[in-house]
Protein backbone atom coordinates (compact mmCIF):
# COMPACT_ATOMS: atom_id res chain seq x y z
CA UNK A 1 0.00 0.00 0.00
CA UNK A 2 1.15 3.57 -0.94
CA UNK A 3 -0.21 6.67 0.22
CA UNK A 4 -0.01 9.82 -2.02
CA UNK A 5 0.50 12.53 1.25
CA UNK A 6 0.93 15.92 0.20
CA UNK A 7 1.12 18.78 2.21
CA UNK A 8 3.02 21.62 2.36
CA UNK A 9 3.32 21.98 6.42
CA UNK A 10 6.46 24.79 6.44
CA UNK A 11 3.05 27.17 5.27
CA UNK A 12 0.77 25.81 8.41
CA UNK A 13 0.72 26.80 12.15
CA UNK A 14 -0.48 25.12 15.40
CA UNK A 15 -2.33 22.10 15.48
CA UNK A 16 -2.55 20.69 11.94
CA UNK A 17 0.71 21.18 11.36
CA UNK A 18 1.96 18.84 14.45
CA UNK A 19 -1.10 16.66 12.92
CA UNK A 20 0.62 16.50 9.64
CA UNK A 21 3.67 16.00 10.95
CA UNK A 22 2.60 12.98 13.23
CA UNK A 23 0.60 11.17 10.05
CA UNK A 24 3.94 10.96 8.20
CA UNK A 25 5.80 9.32 11.65
CA UNK A 26 2.52 7.15 12.19
CA UNK A 27 3.26 6.08 8.41
CA UNK A 28 6.99 5.23 9.43
CA UNK A 29 6.29 3.56 12.69
CA UNK A 30 3.66 1.32 11.13
CA UNK A 31 5.81 0.45 8.09
CA UNK A 32 3.05 2.55 5.49
CA UNK A 33 5.04 3.44 2.27
CA UNK A 34 4.07 7.14 1.06
CA UNK A 35 5.31 10.09 -0.68
CA UNK A 36 5.11 13.41 0.17
CA UNK A 37 4.07 14.52 -3.05
CA UNK A 38 0.86 13.72 -5.42
CA UNK A 39 1.55 10.63 -6.83
CA UNK A 40 -0.78 9.36 -9.74
CA UNK A 41 1.38 6.14 -8.96
CA UNK A 42 -0.25 5.61 -5.37
CA UNK A 43 -3.39 3.70 -3.93
CA UNK A 44 -4.71 6.45 -2.02
CA UNK A 45 -4.59 10.30 -2.34
CA UNK A 46 -4.87 11.75 2.03
CA UNK A 47 -5.38 15.45 2.05
CA UNK A 48 -5.49 17.45 4.95
CA UNK A 49 -6.69 21.25 4.13
CA UNK A 50 -8.78 21.86 1.83
CA UNK A 51 -6.94 24.65 -0.48
CA UNK A 52 -7.11 25.14 -4.48
CA UNK A 53 -4.26 23.05 -4.97
CA UNK A 54 -5.40 20.03 -3.00
CA UNK A 55 -8.88 20.26 -5.23
CA UNK A 56 -6.88 20.24 -8.37
CA UNK A 57 -5.07 16.98 -6.58
CA UNK A 58 -8.56 15.86 -5.53
CA UNK A 59 -9.79 16.29 -9.03
CA UNK A 60 -6.67 14.56 -10.71
CA UNK A 61 -7.03 11.67 -8.58
CA UNK A 62 -10.65 10.81 -9.11
CA UNK A 63 -9.94 10.93 -12.84
CA UNK A 64 -7.04 8.68 -12.04
CA UNK A 65 -9.59 6.16 -10.02
CA UNK A 66 -7.59 7.00 -6.68
CA UNK A 67 -9.97 7.00 -3.77
CA UNK A 68 -9.65 10.52 -1.47
CA UNK A 69 -9.31 10.28 2.18
CA UNK A 70 -9.48 13.84 4.12
CA UNK A 71 -8.77 15.09 7.35
CA UNK A 72 -11.42 17.15 8.72
CA UNK A 73 -9.54 19.55 10.85
CA UNK A 74 -11.63 22.45 9.83
CA UNK A 75 -15.21 22.05 10.48
CA UNK A 76 -16.31 25.71 10.80
CA UNK A 77 -17.56 26.00 14.24
CA UNK A 78 -13.96 26.33 15.46
CA UNK A 79 -12.70 28.88 12.21
CA UNK A 80 -15.32 31.74 14.74
CA UNK A 81 -12.67 34.30 16.96
CA UNK A 82 -9.51 33.18 14.81
CA UNK A 83 -9.44 35.78 12.20
CA UNK A 84 -10.56 39.67 11.14
CA UNK A 85 -14.54 38.45 10.78
CA UNK A 86 -14.00 35.02 11.16
CA UNK A 87 -17.17 34.73 12.62
CA UNK A 88 -19.23 36.73 10.13
CA UNK A 89 -17.93 34.41 7.27
CA UNK A 90 -17.96 31.05 9.43
CA UNK A 91 -20.83 30.05 7.48
CA UNK A 92 -19.10 30.70 4.11
CA UNK A 93 -16.42 28.41 5.47
CA UNK A 94 -18.80 25.47 6.45
CA UNK A 95 -20.22 26.11 2.93
CA UNK A 96 -16.38 25.59 1.71
CA UNK A 97 -14.81 22.62 3.69
CA UNK A 98 -18.50 20.93 3.13
CA UNK A 99 -17.92 21.19 -0.57
CA UNK A 100 -14.62 19.45 -0.79
CA UNK A 101 -15.45 16.41 2.03
CA UNK A 102 -18.47 15.95 -0.02
CA UNK A 103 -16.43 15.12 -3.04
CA UNK A 104 -13.53 12.69 -0.66
CA UNK A 105 -14.15 9.20 -0.64
CA UNK A 106 -13.64 9.20 3.17
CA UNK A 107 -13.40 11.51 5.83
CA UNK A 108 -11.25 11.44 8.66
CA UNK A 109 -12.43 13.08 11.90
CA UNK A 110 -10.26 13.68 15.00
CA UNK A 111 -12.99 13.40 17.23
CA UNK A 112 -16.39 12.22 18.01
CA UNK A 113 -17.46 15.97 18.72
CA UNK A 114 -16.39 16.51 15.30
CA UNK A 115 -17.82 13.63 13.69
CA UNK A 116 -21.48 14.42 15.38
CA UNK A 117 -21.11 17.77 13.74
CA UNK A 118 -20.79 16.94 10.07
CA UNK A 119 -22.92 14.29 10.28
CA UNK A 120 -25.55 16.65 11.67
CA UNK A 121 -24.98 19.29 8.95
CA UNK A 122 -25.97 16.14 6.28
CA UNK A 123 -22.34 15.07 4.98
CA UNK A 124 -23.36 11.53 3.55
CA UNK A 125 -19.62 10.64 3.28
CA UNK A 126 -18.30 8.31 5.40
CA UNK A 127 -16.42 9.30 8.38
CA UNK A 128 -13.78 7.57 10.74
CA UNK A 129 -12.56 9.09 14.12
CA UNK A 130 -8.70 8.64 14.07
CA UNK A 131 -7.01 11.09 17.11
CA UNK A 132 -4.40 13.81 15.41
CA UNK A 133 -2.17 11.89 18.19
CA UNK A 134 1.15 12.47 20.01
CA UNK A 135 4.73 11.93 19.60
CA UNK A 136 6.08 10.25 23.06
CA UNK A 137 9.80 10.94 21.44
CA UNK A 138 9.00 14.67 20.88
CA UNK A 139 8.03 14.58 25.23
CA UNK A 140 10.68 12.28 25.89
CA UNK A 141 11.92 13.04 29.49
CA UNK A 142 9.02 15.96 30.70
CA UNK A 143 6.88 13.13 32.45
CA UNK A 144 10.17 11.26 34.55
CA UNK A 145 11.39 14.77 35.32
CA UNK A 146 14.48 13.89 33.05
CA UNK A 147 14.44 17.23 31.11
CA UNK A 148 15.41 20.38 32.31
CA UNK A 149 13.37 23.09 30.66
CA UNK A 150 15.65 25.94 29.09
CA UNK A 151 14.79 29.18 31.23
CA UNK A 152 11.77 30.61 28.77
CA UNK A 153 9.24 31.89 31.49
CA UNK A 154 10.39 34.89 32.42
CA UNK A 155 11.09 35.06 36.82
CA UNK A 156 12.16 37.74 38.86
CA UNK A 157 13.34 36.72 42.29
CA UNK A 158 10.43 35.67 44.87
CA UNK A 159 8.62 34.53 41.62
CA UNK A 160 10.93 31.39 41.21
CA UNK A 161 8.66 29.58 43.82
CA UNK A 162 5.59 30.79 42.34
CA UNK A 163 2.71 28.27 40.94
CA UNK A 164 3.61 28.67 37.29
CA UNK A 165 0.10 28.62 34.36
CA UNK A 166 0.92 27.70 31.16
CA UNK A 167 -0.63 27.51 27.79
CA UNK A 168 0.39 26.32 23.93
CA UNK A 169 -1.25 27.54 21.32
CA UNK A 170 -1.69 30.29 18.57
CA UNK A 171 -2.87 33.68 19.61
CA UNK A 172 -6.42 33.32 18.77
CA UNK A 173 -9.26 34.90 20.86
CA UNK A 174 -10.87 31.01 20.04
CA UNK A 175 -8.19 29.93 22.54
CA UNK A 176 -9.48 31.63 25.02
CA UNK A 177 -6.96 34.60 25.17
CA UNK A 178 -8.99 37.11 26.88
CA UNK A 179 -9.69 34.83 29.24
CA UNK A 180 -6.24 33.79 30.40
CA UNK A 181 -5.25 37.43 31.12
CA UNK A 182 -7.95 38.24 33.09
CA UNK A 183 -7.39 35.14 35.00
CA UNK A 184 -3.73 36.31 35.40
CA UNK A 185 -4.65 39.25 36.63
CA UNK A 186 -7.00 38.05 39.56
CA UNK A 187 -3.78 35.81 40.57
CA UNK A 188 -1.31 37.82 40.91
CA UNK A 189 0.83 35.70 43.49
CA UNK A 190 0.84 32.98 40.23
CA UNK A 191 2.81 32.84 36.80
CA UNK A 192 1.23 33.08 33.61
CA UNK A 193 2.92 32.25 30.07
CA UNK A 194 1.09 31.42 26.84
CA UNK A 195 3.51 30.22 24.43
CA UNK A 196 2.70 30.09 20.50
CA UNK A 197 3.06 32.07 16.95
CA UNK A 198 0.97 35.07 16.51
CA UNK A 199 -0.26 36.04 12.77
CA UNK A 200 0.15 39.16 11.78
CA UNK A 201 -2.15 42.06 12.88
CA UNK A 202 -3.98 42.01 9.36
CA UNK A 203 -5.40 38.89 9.90
CA UNK A 204 -6.07 38.95 12.98
CA UNK A 205 -7.08 42.18 13.78
CA UNK A 206 -5.79 44.39 16.70
CA UNK A 207 -7.90 43.23 19.20
CA UNK A 208 -5.06 40.46 20.18
CA UNK A 209 -2.27 43.13 20.63
CA UNK A 210 -4.84 45.02 23.01
CA UNK A 211 -5.09 42.53 24.77
CA UNK A 212 -1.59 41.24 25.25
CA UNK A 213 -0.52 45.16 25.69
CA UNK A 214 -2.95 45.58 28.47
CA UNK A 215 -2.17 41.48 30.66
CA UNK A 216 -0.62 42.06 33.71
CA UNK A 217 3.11 41.79 34.35
CA UNK A 218 2.37 38.38 35.66
CA UNK A 219 1.69 37.12 32.21
CA UNK A 220 4.32 36.96 29.87
CA UNK A 221 4.02 35.77 26.00
CA UNK A 222 7.51 34.36 25.15
CA UNK A 223 6.25 33.50 21.42
CA UNK A 224 7.03 30.06 19.95
CA UNK A 225 8.96 27.28 21.76
CA UNK A 226 11.13 25.04 19.30
CA UNK A 227 10.97 22.47 21.56
CA UNK A 228 7.80 22.36 23.45
CA UNK A 229 9.28 20.42 25.95
CA UNK A 230 10.21 23.12 27.44
CA UNK A 231 6.61 24.31 27.86
CA UNK A 232 5.49 21.40 29.55
CA UNK A 233 8.49 20.90 31.59
CA UNK A 234 8.12 24.37 32.84
CA UNK A 235 4.65 24.09 34.00
CA UNK A 236 2.68 23.28 37.17
CA UNK A 237 -0.46 23.75 35.89
CA UNK A 238 -1.71 23.79 31.92
CA UNK A 239 -4.63 26.45 31.33
CA UNK A 240 -6.47 25.81 27.82
CA UNK A 241 -9.41 28.01 28.23
CA UNK A 242 -10.06 27.22 24.43
CA UNK A 243 -13.71 27.91 22.95
CA UNK A 244 -13.99 25.79 20.23
CA UNK A 245 -11.96 22.92 19.36
CA UNK A 246 -11.80 19.64 17.02
CA UNK A 247 -9.61 17.43 18.93
CA UNK A 248 -6.75 20.38 20.75
CA UNK A 249 -3.49 18.30 20.63
CA UNK A 250 -1.63 20.38 22.78
CA UNK A 251 -4.12 20.00 25.79
CA UNK A 252 -3.61 15.61 24.82
CA UNK A 253 0.31 16.65 25.19
CA UNK A 254 -0.02 18.05 28.28
CA UNK A 255 -1.85 15.55 29.63
CA UNK A 256 0.87 13.02 28.62
CA UNK A 257 3.45 15.12 30.28
CA UNK A 258 1.26 14.57 33.25
CA UNK A 259 0.39 17.92 34.08
CA UNK A 260 -2.88 18.94 35.78
CA UNK A 261 -5.15 20.33 33.59
CA UNK A 262 -7.86 23.25 33.47
CA UNK A 263 -10.23 23.89 30.40
CA UNK A 264 -13.58 25.25 28.84
CA UNK A 265 -16.13 22.86 29.51
CA UNK A 266 -17.04 22.13 25.76
CA UNK A 267 -18.53 19.40 23.85
CA UNK A 268 -15.36 17.99 22.02
CA UNK A 269 -14.01 17.72 25.83
CA UNK A 270 -17.55 15.73 27.37
CA UNK A 271 -16.73 12.08 26.39
CA UNK A 272 -13.08 12.77 26.63
CA UNK A 273 -11.72 14.55 29.75
CA UNK A 274 -14.33 13.86 33.27
CA UNK A 275 -14.00 17.01 35.29
CA UNK A 276 -12.65 16.07 38.73
CA UNK A 277 -10.96 12.87 37.46
CA UNK A 278 -8.60 14.11 34.53
CA UNK A 279 -8.50 17.68 34.50
CA UNK A 280 -10.75 20.52 36.15
CA UNK A 281 -13.42 22.10 34.10
CA UNK A 282 -14.91 25.58 33.89
CA UNK A 283 -17.25 28.24 31.84
CA UNK A 284 -15.95 31.35 33.43
CA UNK A 285 -13.16 33.61 34.68
CA UNK A 286 -14.48 33.61 38.22
CA UNK A 287 -14.60 28.86 37.89
CA UNK A 288 -11.08 29.03 36.26
CA UNK A 289 -9.77 30.91 38.69
CA UNK A 290 -11.32 29.59 41.60
CA UNK A 291 -9.96 26.01 39.82
CA UNK A 292 -6.61 27.33 39.45
CA UNK A 293 -6.45 28.70 43.33
CA UNK A 294 -7.50 25.32 44.27
CA UNK A 295 -4.49 24.07 42.51
CA UNK A 296 -2.07 25.58 43.48
CA UNK A 297 -3.07 24.95 47.39
CA UNK A 298 -3.53 20.97 46.79
CA UNK A 299 -0.22 19.27 45.67
CA UNK A 300 -2.10 16.32 45.98
CA UNK A 301 -4.77 16.88 43.80
CA UNK A 302 -2.12 18.38 40.91
CA UNK A 303 -0.97 15.49 41.24
CA UNK A 304 -3.76 13.24 40.91
CA UNK A 305 -5.09 14.67 38.29
CA UNK A 306 -1.67 14.86 36.17
CA UNK A 307 -1.51 11.07 36.80
CA UNK A 308 -4.93 10.17 35.83
CA UNK A 309 -4.40 12.41 32.67
CA UNK A 310 -1.27 10.56 31.63
CA UNK A 311 -3.07 7.31 31.89
CA UNK A 312 -5.46 8.68 29.71
CA UNK A 313 -3.49 10.09 26.93
CA UNK A 314 -1.41 6.99 26.50
CA UNK A 315 -3.96 5.86 23.80
CA UNK A 316 -3.44 8.75 22.07
CA UNK A 317 0.28 8.13 20.95
CA UNK A 318 1.32 8.28 17.07
CA UNK A 319 1.87 4.20 17.25
CA UNK A 320 -2.57 4.04 18.08
CA UNK A 321 -2.37 6.65 14.60
CA UNK A 322 -0.64 4.41 12.55
CA UNK A 323 -2.83 1.82 13.33
CA UNK A 324 -6.06 3.53 12.57
CA UNK A 325 -5.28 5.07 9.57
CA UNK A 326 -4.11 1.91 8.21
CA UNK A 327 -7.34 0.09 9.20
CA UNK A 328 -9.57 2.90 7.38
CA UNK A 329 -6.80 2.64 3.98
CA UNK A 330 -7.51 -1.39 3.76
CA UNK A 331 -11.47 -0.50 3.51
CA UNK A 332 -10.85 1.64 0.54
CA UNK A 333 -8.14 -0.76 -1.63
Amino acid sequence: MHISHPASEKHLEGGIKTSIQNQREAFEKQGISYTPRFSRDADILHLNVPTPRTYVQLRRAKRAGIPVVMHTHEIGENFQESFRLSTTFSPIVRRYVDFFYKRADHLIAPSEYAKRVLKQRGLNTPISVVTNGIDPDRLAGVYTGEYSPKSTIERNGEQESRLTVANASILFERKGLSDFTAVARQLQDVNFAWFGPRFNRFLTGSSVDKTIQRAPNNCVFPGFADDVRDVYAASDVFFFPTKSETEGISIIEAAYCGIPIVTRDIPVYEPLLEHGTHCLKGSSVEEFKNHIKLLQNDPELRKRLGENARELAEQFTIGAVGKELESVYQTMV
